[in-house]
């Protein structure tokens, strides 16, 4: 594919993303509106002043049909097509970086891992497009240790940045049985938010579909924002399921999500992590709805 080509099909999704995001966010405030006129309650100061012309495009097609959003777009083949998901590393990296490398692409079903040298992103990025590489993995360290992993799908993105820590490697794992080959079941828990839920199709989206009879599980447990990735084998002995872990295992943070692949140079933000901003509040949990809303 031509860079010419790539970049006006690129412009092409990002407009037509665009023109989703607008309708996502009226079609929100319609439901919002709504709610509040069949309880019977002061419409907020941010719906206020467009009420009337909200109504006026609701009373055509109260019904109207759902449209289909961005993640329809991005992910359309997830669970009909099996990925093909390439894993690579920093430039130069340390010998630490490259075995926890090798080990991700083992995770992975259909993954292939590539020696980067000093290949740069846009250079990675146009060499797993011509293979026709569904994602990219990239795998960062400092002083050794692994602090970051990048999940970049293609051709357009998204793009997600996570941070590490407390990283086990497979044979820091006590016990630990040979890795199966079986494609594995996904357990996500407590990631409810509508960013819970943009994460978890990133991460669902790098794994084929499971066989049922798959003893192969791999979770991933928001725990206060911090994503915690183990990896399992199970058997039934006399009715009861027994685990054994098989790792590695891994703490994930998500702080920032770009809307473009990871060559894009000046690609739209849809989240970023604020460390300066202290709040309680979750991220990737929605918070339980309450009995009375904002008034």
């Amino acid at each position: 594919m031509s860079s010419a080509r790539l970049r006006r099909q690129m412009r092409e999704y990002l407009n037509n993303r665009l023109q989703e995001s607008q309708r996502a966010a009226t079609q929100e405030r319609k439901d919002r509106l709504k709610s509040f006129m069949a309880q019977g309650k002061e419409l907020p100061r941010d719906i206020r002043d467009d009420a009337l012309q909200i109504l006026k495009a609701t009373t055509y097609d109260d019904n109207e049909t759902q449209f289909q959003n961005e993640l329809d777009n991005e992910y359309a083949m997830m669970g009909v097509e099996d990925p093909l998901v390439a894993v690579t590393t920093s430039r130069d990296p340390a010998g630490p970086i490259k075995t926890f490398a090798r080990e991700i692409s083992q995770i992975i079903p259909n993954a292939q891992r590539i020696n980067r040298g000093q290949m740069d992103l846009k250079g990675l990025a146009d060499l797993c497009r011509q293979h026709d590489m569904t994602d990219l993995v990239i795998v960062h360290g400092t002083h050794g240790d692994p602090d970051c992993i990048v999940i970049s799908h293609l051709p357009y993105g998204p793009t997600a940045y996570l941070s590490l820590k407390n990283v086990v490697m497979r044979r820091d794992v006590p016990d630990a049985p040979p890795l199966s080959a079986a494609f594995p079941h996904l357990v996500f828990e407590d990631m409810t938010s509508k960013l819970g839920k943009r994460i978890t199709d990133i991460l669902k989206a790098l794994f084929p579909v499971p066989k049922p009879e798959s003893h192969r599980i791999i979770s991933f447990v928001n725990r206060n924002d911090w994503i915690s990735f183990r990896q399992h084998t199970f058997t039934k002995t006399k009715g009861q399921i027994q685990l054994q872990e098989v790792g590695p295992r891994m703490e994930m943070k998500l702080f920032k999500i770009v809307r473009g692949s990871i060559d894009n140079a000046a690609p739209e933000v849809e989240f970023a992590l604020r460390s300066f901003i202290r709040s309680k509040a979750a991220l990737l949990k929605a918070k339980e709805e309450d009995s009375d809303e904002e008034k």
